[in-house]
């Protein structure tokens, strides 16, 4: 009866040992598609729509931030043996009632900046949300798509729909 215990405990485990690269592909492909952007548009994604699995929340950890598993573990409220997250890489994490859903790992713009492929994919908080760590839940889960194109690479910044103004903000300041 134990032995069927554990076996049970690591079957439910082993869906979150590792990054879904499927999930990464489909999130992707919706960033990345759709109409071209110029300098300050942005198309909107709901990220609601793009998942078939349950969640409630998710959690955007950039590896150079070069959290400990303490914080993480801090920001989740509960305990995930994570695997590593290499500074170069970030990590997208959905989490469904207190239990890690599924995550992926992308490419971050200084891997992509440091010429290794690749395309660089980040979320922003709201600056009223003064985060370290972009959070969203299922229900507010629409995100302005920004693209920054440079040479040959194209990195994507995510943030909520309702703070597009930032960024807009920011590149009419650049001109």
């Amino acid at each position: 009866m134990r032995w069927l215990f554990l076996f049970f405990v690591l079957i439910g485990a082993g869906g979150c040992s590792r990054s879904d690269d499927a999930l990464l592909d489909r999130l992707q492909t919706a960033i990345r598609t759709g109409p071209s952007l110029k300098e300050a548009d942005y198309r909107v994604v709901d990220l609601a729509k793009l998942t078939d699995f349950p969640w409630d929340t998710l959690y955007f950890f950039r590896g150079s931030y070069d959290l400990s598993q303490r914080d993480v573990n801090r920001y989740l409220g509960f305990d995930w043996d994570s695997p590593p997250l290499d500074k170069t890489r970030n990590r997208i994490l959905f989490v469904y009632q207190g239990q890690v859903a599924a995550y992926a790992d992308c490419d971050s713009y200084e891997r992509v900046n440091n010429n290794q492929k690749g395309s660089a994919l980040s979320m922003v908080a709201c600056p009223e949300d003064l985060a370290q760590v972009f959070v969203c839940t299922r229900a507010n889960s629409k995100l302005a798509v920004f693209a920054h194109v440079r040479e040959q690479d194209t990195s994507y910044a995510c943030i909520p729909a309702r703070c597009a103004y930032v960024i807009i903000e920011a590149f009419r300041k650049q001109k």
